[in-house]
């Protein structure tokens, strides 16, 4: 693909704020560096298409409040 294309989608949508790309960027999505060696040409467009699909649980953020009114934010871990 066009590698300033793909640099451009990726700051527009924001994709470092979930994932790593080069050592830098979040950590609750999977690390795209090595992505196009490690998934198909279908999986990728998939993904793009509809990035929600195929999140996996453990990486699931929820957004939860206290009594007192404070929003707290974090990664779902298990539940009960």
């Amino acid at each position: 693909g066009n590698r300033d294309r793909g640099a451009a989608l990726y700051a527009q949508h924001k994709c470092g704020g979930c994932h790593e790309l080069n050592g830098e960027g979040g950590w609750l999505g999977p690390a795209l560096t090595n992505v196009g060696a490690e998934r198909s040409i279908g999986q990728l467009y998939s993904a793009l298409q509809d990035p929600n699909r195929d999140v996996a649980p453990e990486t699931w953020r929820v957004r939860g409040r206290t009594r007192t009114g404070k929003t707290i934010l974090g990664v779902r871990l298990n539940e009960d």
